[in-house]
């Protein structure tokens, strides 16, 4: 049995839940009724390791270096690079057809890249893509 403290997303309530690694429990604050679902982690899950990885001394979170994709024999992306460091706000601009998608699809690991490297954390995505991408979190707009 785990016990785990919980803040209500809605009212900041603090709610107090046990539990046993890998259940889901349904959730109910007390104070304005918000309901929720928690997952315990189990046993052999990585987010307490996961968290050490990413406070380690890392320059950049993200590099890219000469990354290339071609489409057909259209090159969408051709030689791009560029760092991102902890904590770092950076933006990604462009004209239409600048490969603005096509990079970023390439961070995410949803497309196969041609050329270049592209490491998360440290990680080489090609190489590491479980690992890389337990850093990624992408919301389209």
């Amino acid at each position: 049995m785990v016990a785990k403290k919980v803040k209500c997303p809605k009212c900041g309530n603090i709610i107090k839940i046990e539990g046993n690694p890998g259940e889901k429990i349904a959730i109910v604050c007390p104070k304005c009724s918000t309901k929720g679902v928690y997952i315990f982690p189990k046993k052999d899950d990585t987010t307490r390791d996961i968290k050490e990885e990413i406070e380690k001394n890392i320059e950049y979170v993200i590099q890219v270096r000469g990354l290339s994709k071609t489409y057909n024999s259209v090159k969408a992306v051709q030689d791009v690079s560029f760092n991102v460091k902890k904590g770092e706000i950076f933006g990604f601009l462009g004209p239409n057809g600048a490969g603005k998608t096509t990079t970023i699809k390439s961070i995410l690991g949803l497309i196969h890249i041609d050329g270049g490297y592209i490491s998360i954390n440290g990680y080489d995505i090609t190489k590491y893509s479980k690992k890389a991408k337990k850093y990624i979190g992408y919301l389209p707009e």
